[in-house]
């Protein structure tokens, strides 16, 4: 979130938006002033889109959500016990790469800020500890790369991966 608030308040100041930042036509017609009326402006427009193509959800689960019930930390931490995480410059790692992946991967940041991997992590995690017996994501292509390093990490952490679908579906403009 901090991200595109950074993305969408660039593109108003005409500015060019920040390195990693969200480069879509899109940023421009966000609506809101605060980070949670950005989001809450997404939201609504995910659901319409959602909604019209019949597609509803039970429940939104938010990322907050993980991060305040400190899933994330919990979930590096269980990797951490299990010898699969190692510190260099400052940031803690997944060691990925023993477990086929082509390089290892940032669990923690620097700074001491955990991932998006390291949430994704989280959140699977906690979806198996719920009791569902199948999870099936759809990603976009520019994700394919991560499927094997979340799929190891799952695995790592006892998971049944092969209970684990990863849909890569291309993105279009109509």
């Amino acid at each position: 979130m901090e991200t595109l608030e950074a993305s969408v308040r660039a593109v108003r100041a005409g500015q060019s938006v920040p390195e990693g930042g969200y480069g879509g036509a899109y940023i421009k017609d966000v609506e809101g002033e605060t980070r949670e009326e950005m989001l809450a402006f997404l939201l609504a427009e995910q659901r319409q889109v959602l909604e019209s193509v019949k597609v509803n959800f039970d429940r939104w689960y938010f990322e907050s959500e993980l991060h305040e019930k400190n899933k994330v930390l919990g979930a590096v931490e269980r990797l951490r016990e299990l010898g699969l995480t190692f510190e260099e410059g400052g940031a803690l790692w997944f060691k990925s790469q023993a477990l086929g992946d082509d390089k290892n991967r940032v669990l923690v940041r620097e700074d001491g800020r955990p991932t998006y991997f390291a949430a994704d992590i989280a959140y699977h995690l906690d979806k198996f500890e719920r009791g569902f017996d199948r999870l099936i994501d759809i990603w976009g292509t520019d994700h394919h790369g991560y499927v094997g390093r979340l799929k190891a990490a799952l695995k790592a952490l006892g998971q049944p991966v092969e209970k684990f679908e990863i849909i890569i579906g291309q993105l279009v403009t109509l």
